[in-house]
């Protein structure tokens, strides 16, 4: 018996519309549409996205019209647009009963289209027996009622005609582009409905895209499908899946019923899954799929996927039981495996490893018969771990766990070589070596001494599996060199001879001798600072830093090299009236850093700030009015402009505006824009001569120079 999947409520399938529900109270509904471009017609088709606006449809009937927007690439005015309107249809209602009741035997979604719409004048259940009826008869609540309604329509465009939600039109032309409207026929109390609307085009004609890629998984006697329904769900409501059991040459469907997207719990809801029973195993079945539209439109197939069902793999123990030393260099593996079901296995396969995690390679070269229990290793290493492998006639495999085996050794491993060491400033070391060879080492081990020939101590409490090892170095001591050597051992715990040692050197941890400050002056242009270098002989270079109170990471100002014999520095880049600290720092060679005494100090603040720049005028006759212009570039601390203006040939200049800037606006009589301002001065007199002046101050008492002079006669 074929499954699938199938919606059983139906609420945000119609049109792929995503319509919106919510509880209680509703104050906006909307009808949503959608076109298709075919041939030389364009399909509309349109879905209310809520019960109440879809009985109002079948009470009242919906209105569709269509204007021209453009015609041969270019866009209509609005009065050839509104010239151009067409009521294709009003009135849109669903065919009356008597219509439904003549039509209803033809398949069940005809039934469930009727049922919907006329349910209580129709006796549904002598309608029809099928699956859908089954489904609908269980989901007699509203939106059900509703959603499987418009699950109809989206699975038939006729139903959809008969429905009174869909219109073809066919009187469209080339190089013009249209625009649909659908709206309801009646007001709805209390209900806002939006008029649905959409765009179409005969030149405009998309493909419909083929799905891809299909996965198939074959078991016993079925096939699981699946394939990524979200890049498609704004082309296809549903989807066809055909089988084929003669090689290809003819398909036909795997599913009586359309297979719908749907979300059931613990799947993925961005793939779609199909399952098929197959009558018989082993035999090769292809599979495709394709989806259809809202408008009857079926896409290009997908790739095919071939495969056979194969029985399910067998419910059994299999364990190593034994491992055994025969004759040198030999081990007898032996394991158990039920005698029963030897007729379902092809044989076995043993392998081995060095390590327990692997990697593990195949030791018998040709498979072992289904009938044995144990397989000697005469290739046996000092160390092994070992699987053995079942493989049933239908092709699955059975693996046991891994078992250590060993052989009798009592030869150590060679001395481990290539040994390398790297330390840093902190004292931490690095050692490597290269890996011995001998299949059998199990770890190494570290050892250390202050002394080549001195007694050496162990720093590895146990032994270490890699190649590398890092250990922290004891810095507070007079030895500048130390040493280390390794040793290997193998599974026996047999240990080999140390290696060469190598000699470390400590780093050097001894800072230089700290700089020193001679004069810190702050004068009008900044802080003039003197200082001595480190005498240190190994310094690399000199750091001079500076750093606000509210800052918690130092700047630098200045870098000093090894060579160079720069001794003061003018630090003019400081604001008026922050106070710094200041240091310099020695580095020498080895990174190691020392610091002077940090100082503060601050720039000698005169309270002078830039000037103003372009200050301009000009008249505007026709609105009566005086514009003055000007540009400032330190806006950041502005706290306002006073405006000084004089009234005629002899008066002297008064104060006349106070421009105030806050953070929140800027005062309602200045215009800014960057550091460009205006101002408009309205209170103006005929055949009167004005002059202007202006200063800025800042909101840390700073002011700019005076402005210059800018005269105008009004």
């Amino acid at each position: 018996m074929k499954q699938f999947l199938f919606l059983s409520i139906i609420y945000a399938l119609s049109l792929n519309f995503n319509p919106v529900y919510t509880q209680g109270v509703m104050d906006t509904l909307s009808i949503y549409v959608k076109t298709r471009s075919i041939d030389n017609h364009i399909k509309v088709r349109w879905a209310p996205d809520h019960y109440r606006l879809w009985k109002a449809g079948i009470r009242h009937g919906y209105t569709l019209e269509r204007r021209t927007m453009q015609r041969n690439g270019k866009l209509l005015t609005t009065k050839e647009q509104s010239s151009s309107l067409i009521i294709l249809q009003k009135g849109v209602k669903p065919q009356p009963p008597e219509y439904w009741k003549a039509k209803i035997d033809s398949s069940d979604l005809v039934g469930i289209a009727a049922g919907t719409m006329y349910g209580e004048n129709l006796e549904i259940a002598d309608i029809a027996k099928g699956d859908y009826l089954q489904i609908y008869h269980a989901n007699q609540q509203q939106d059900a009622q509703f959603g499987f309604g418009l699950f109809a329509a989206d699975q038939s465009y006729s139903i959809a005609l008969d429905m009174g939600l869909a219109f073809t039109d066919t009187e469209v032309a080339p190089g013009e582009n249209y625009l649909y409207r659908v709206y309801l026929d009646h007001d709805i109390s209390g209900i806002i409905v939006q008029t649905g609307v959409a765009t179409g085009s005969i030149d405009h004609q998309e493909a419909l895209p083929a799905l891809y890629p299909i996965i198939a998984e074959f078991g016993d006697k079925q096939v699981q499908l699946m394939w990524n329904q979200e890049d498609f769900q704004t082309f296809y409501t549903s989807y066809e899946v055909e089988r084929s059991d003669d090689f290809g040459l003819h398909f036909h469907s795997a599913s009586d019923l359309p297979l719908v997207p749907t979300t059931s719990p613990g799947m993925n809801s961005q793939n779609m899954f199909f399952r098929d029973h197959l009558p018989e195993n082993f035999k090769p079945y292809i599979y495709r799929v394709r989806g259809k539209s809202i408008f009857d439109e079926y896409g290009p197939y997908s790739n095919t996927v071939q495969g056979k069902g194969i029985p399910d793999p067998l419910f059994i123990q299999m364990g190593i039981t034994g491992i055994n030393e025969m004759e040198s260099g030999s081990l007898m593996v032996s394991w158990e495996f039920p005698d029963s079901l030897n007729y379902r296995l092809e044989g076995f396969d043993l392998f081995r490893a060095n390590k327990k995690d692997g990697p593990f390679a195949k030791v018998n070269t040709t498979i072992i018969p289904n009938e044995y229990r144990a397989f000697k290793d005469t290739s046996a290493k000092g160390t092994n771990y070992y699987k053995v492998k079942a493989i049933d006639i239908y092709g699955h495999s059975y693996y046991t766990f891994a078992v250590l085996g060993q052989l009798s050794d009592a030869i150590p491993p060679a001395p481990p070589t290539g040994l390398k060491a790297e330390i840093n400033l902190n004292g931490e070391v690095q050692l490597n070596w290269a890996p011995n060879s001998e299949d059998d080492v199990m770890g190494y081990r570290v050892f250390m001494s202050n002394s080549i020939d001195g007694n050496y101590a162990q720093l590895t409490s146990f032994y270490t599996l890699d190649t590398f090892y890092t250990f922290q170095a004891n810095m507070n001591i007079l030895n500048e060199i130390f040493f280390c050597k390794i040793i290997a051992l193998d599974y026996r715990e047999n240990y080999s001879d140390f290696s060469q040692p190598i000699e470390i050197t400590r780093p050097d941890v001894i800072p230089p001798i700290a700089p020193l400050f001679k004069k810190i002056k702050p004068t009008p242009k900044g802080v003039f600072l003197q200082w001595v270098t480190s005498p240190s002989e190994d310094i690399q270079n000199h750091l001079l830093q500076r750093k606000a109170a509210f800052e918690s990471n130092w700047t630098t100002l200045l870098y000093i090299e090894k060579e160079a014999s720069i001794t003061s520095f003018l630090d003019s880049t400081g604001r008026k009236k922050f106070n710094y600290q200041y240091r310099i720092l020695a580095i020498d060679e080895a990174g190691l850093k020392s610091s002077s005494k940090i100082f503060k100090s601050k720039p000698i603040d005169t309270g002078e700030r830039s000037p103003i720049q372009a200050f301009d005028v000009a008249i505007d006759r026709r609105n009566k009015l005086i514009i003055l212009s000007w540009i400032y570039p330190s806006v950041s601390n502005l706290y306002e402009f006073v405006l000084y203006r004089s009234k005629g040939d002899d008066a002297p200049l008064r104060t006349y505006k106070q421009l105030t800037l806050t953070s929140q606006e800027i005062s309602k009589e200045l215009l800014l824009t960057g550091t460009h301002f205006n101002f408009i001065d309205h209170e103006l007199s005929m055949d009167t001569n004005y002059t202007y002046q202006l200063i800025a101050k800042h909101k840390d008492g700073g002011y700019s120079p005076l402005s210059e002079l800018v005269r105008v006669q009004y």
